[in-house]
């Protein structure tokens, strides 16, 4: 059995020999214990195990009918002919028991011995012990239990076969209005409880316990729950209720399965653990809280953390977002989209695939794996090589019990990392509406740091969120792994996430910023690195200790720029009168058109003079194929090779790009540079050259299918 913070019953399972038996409370409710004295022992307290009056009166009532009507066995009797096994009851059973009742007498306490005899005596079928006997009867605690509904239990161990809907309810009625009369008699309860407990009818079905938290029960039992667990009766009910109010919605699309789980951040205990949806047809037994489940992007949040803490980046430094391939993986946003160079901040906030597959490409798998794990982590457990890039968008199996706690970690060092501390304030501020609906609606007038996850396939939606008080992890989907499109991390996972919050106490708890880990730095505005004497637009904010020698500002520059022509000059054009020196934005040349197609009023780069320059290698690049790569050439239903889609950037918008392969010229591009090709099996080379006579090639081969 399970039970919540005040010690209220929120789910149990039947014993393994099938007996429902639930442990005895430590005090006994007054109405019962009278009620089960006045019917079995009045004379319980003052007795030594035997009651010598009873047996006098046991064998005048057998003599006087000539058989055995009356056993005279006390309740600490009756505990000894239980704990014997229940055997035929002869002369030498019963001396054997009261052998064994003096025992008991002589070592225990009259309580200790009341509650034991209460905790396994039979109550009909497969029910043992007063309390499974009143949740299987009454639906309530035994503390809540009325005069007749107490008189009904108490007479009931004497003869457990008599409960039945259908079997000698008469005859059970008949002992219970005996046994009431009795109490009315020795004033125990007065003549109107008399009356008004006559007319209460008997139970007439057994009912199921109470289940409120299944899966936790199940979880515990198996031994995959490693910390306190503190339910908060009302708080499990009503997320149970969300769920079930949720699966009204989501079903219509073959949305099953669901999950919540709600940690308090001060003692890391379990505030509410609802493992699946209530009254679900499909795969309701699974814990959807323990099971392994593709990750989708709630990874994000911990590499960004780890770039920070090493100071790779800072939180605003920005990062690319390009096309890419990388030995054959082509990682793309889930919009489509790209936009050339985003702040890290707001790449989280965005959760761009992109940008993170690039961060982990310079942070290292490996190093990744090994850091995630001391968050707690443990179903990551293969090596780097089979994970590759493709683990930070869900490449790899986590579960909501492992990233709740990690989340929880994450809140809990905050106060003390300072790469922590901004990985959260980031997260305040998510924003998806390029793949999430309209976030708007999540808006909360509680802070908290949230991140949303959609696995590939549409197969997990996942929402991570926490607050200093408490971290609140949610999963929807399918048990059996079936993806359906609208399974998204924000529009399901995400609402569930704030419909909890809601519905949790309001508190103005703060975890203090890590001031005392912090000093003040001059960042450049634009870029989001440490500012260098070139950068125009400086602030000064607070960074960790260790950031003095963190990036630098890679982007601004000073060049000199011919006023007439507005092209770059070099060294030996700087004494030209119409040259001026200029501070610009050096763009990557693969970032170049994204970033200038939403931010076309940049001061970048100009173009390059060709009678100051003989060389510009940086002004173009190919983004696709990398150098040396090995391509297998697939085919379609026809059985011809598809073709291969060469991709290329430049720094300067709408530049001309000339295209070869193996010196067969093959067309031009503007702007936007791909050119699709069907080479043979071989070597090759692919050859650009922009209109000022800039060349880039890349070598590549191609192989079989």
């Amino acid at each position: 059995m399970v039970l919540d913070a005040k010690g209220r019953l929120l789910s149990a399972q039947v014993a393994e020999d099938e007996q429902w038996r639930l442990p005895p409370d430590d005090h006994i409710p007054i109405k019962f214990q009278k009620a089960l004295l006045t019917y079995e022992d009045k004379r319980f307290f003052y007795h030594p195990g035997i009651d010598p009056l009873a047996i006098s009166r046991a064998v005048r009532q057998n003599l006087q009918s000539h058989g055995v009507v009356s056993g005279a066995s006390t309740i600490t009797m009756q505990l000894a002919r239980m704990a014997l096994g229940n055997q035929p009851r002869t002369l030498w059973q019963k001396i054997k028991e009261a052998q064994l009742a003096l025992r008991y007498e002589l070592w225990h306490h009259k309580t200790d011995i009341l509650e034991w005899y209460v905790g396994i005596a039979p109550y009909g079928g497969n029910v043992v012990g007063l309390n499974a006997a009143s949740w299987r009867y009454y639906r309530k605690h035994p503390s809540r239990l009325t005069w007749a509904e107490a008189a009904t239990l108490a007479v009931l161990p004497n003869a457990p076969s008599l409960i039945h809907v259908n079997k000698n309810r008469i005859h059970l009625k008949t002992k219970r209005d005996r046994l009431l009369g009795r109490l009315r008699d020795q004033e125990i309860i007065d003549s109107t409880e008399f009356i008004l407990s006559l007319e209460e009818p008997l139970p007439d079905r057994t009912y199921p316990l109470p289940s409120h938290a299944p899966h936790l029960m199940t979880s515990s039992v198996r031994g995959k729950i490693t910390t306190s667990v503190s339910i908060d009766r009302e708080l499990q009910i009503r997320l149970n209720d969300i769920l079930k109010a949720s699966h009204r919605d989501w079903k219509q699309n073959d949305i099953q399965n669901a999950a919540i789980l709600v940690i308090d951040n001060e003692n890391n205990s379990v505030l509410a653990y609802c493992g699946n949806i209530p009254d679900t047809q499909h795969e309701a037994d699974v814990d959807m809280i323990q099971a392994r489940r593709s990750s989708g992007s709630i990874l994000k949040p911990f590499l960004y953390q780890m770039m920070v803490n090493e100071g790779l980046m800072h939180p605003s430094s920005m990062v690319q977002d390009v096309p890419m391939h990388i030995d054959g993986f082509q990682p793309s946003n889930y919009d489509r989209d790209y936009r050339g160079l985003i702040p890290a901040d707001q790449a989280l906030q965005r959760s761009l695939n992109v940008p993170f597959v690039l961060m982990l490409q310079q942070f290292g798998v490996d190093r990744f794996l090994r850091s995630i794990r001391k968050f707690g982590i443990t179903t990551l457990d293969r090596d780097a090589d089979d994970y590759g890039l493709s683990v930070i968008l869900g490449g790899g199996e986590v579960t909501l019990w492992e990233m709740v706690q990690a989340y929880h970690q994450l809140q809990l060092i905050s106060t003390d990392n300072v790469a922590a501390h901004y990985t959260l304030q980031a997260m305040q501020k998510l924003n998806r509406p390029d793949d999430q609906g309209d976030w708007r609606q999540f808006s909360s007038t509680r802070k908290i740091s949230w991140k949303t996850g959609t696995s590939y396939g549409h197969r997990d939606a996942w929402a991570i969120g926490t607050i200093a008080d408490v971290t609140i992890g949610v999963w929807v989907g399918n048990a059996d792994g079936e993806g359906r499109q609208s399974i998204i991390g924000g529009k399901l996972a995400g609402k569930v996430l704030f419909d909890v919050l809601h519905r949790l106490p309001n508190s103005e708890k703060r975890r203090p910023v890590p001031y005392h880990k912090m000093s003040d730095y001059h960042i450049c505005r634009w870029s989001g690195d440490l500012a260098t004497s070139v950068c125009p637009h400086v602030d000064t904010i607070p960074l960790a200790d260790n950031l003095s020698a963190g990036p630098m500002c890679r982007y601004h520059k000073e060049v000199y720029v011919d006023e007439r022509s507005g092209l770059q000059v070099g060294t030996a054009c700087e004494q030209r009168t119409s040259s001026q020196r200029k501070v610009v934005v050096r763009l990557p040349s693969k970032a170049s058109s994204w970033y200038l197609r939403d931010h076309p009023n940049t001061t970048v780069e100009p173009g390059y003079d060709p009678d100051c320059f003989t060389d510009n290698p940086t002004a173009l690049s190919i983004i696709y194929p990398n150098s040396g790569d090995r391509i297998k050439m697939t085919t379609d239903l026809n059985e011809r090779s598809q073709k291969v889609v060469v991709q290329a950037a430049h720094r300067s918008s709408g530049a001309k790009l000339f295209w070869y392969l193996d010196d067969t010229y093959l067309g031009e591009t503007i702007e936007w540079h791909t050119m699709a090709i069907r080479p043979d099996k071989g070597d090759h080379r692919i050859t650009i050259i922009d209109q000022n006579g800039n060349r880039f090639e890349r070598a590549f081969e191609i192989i079989d299918g």
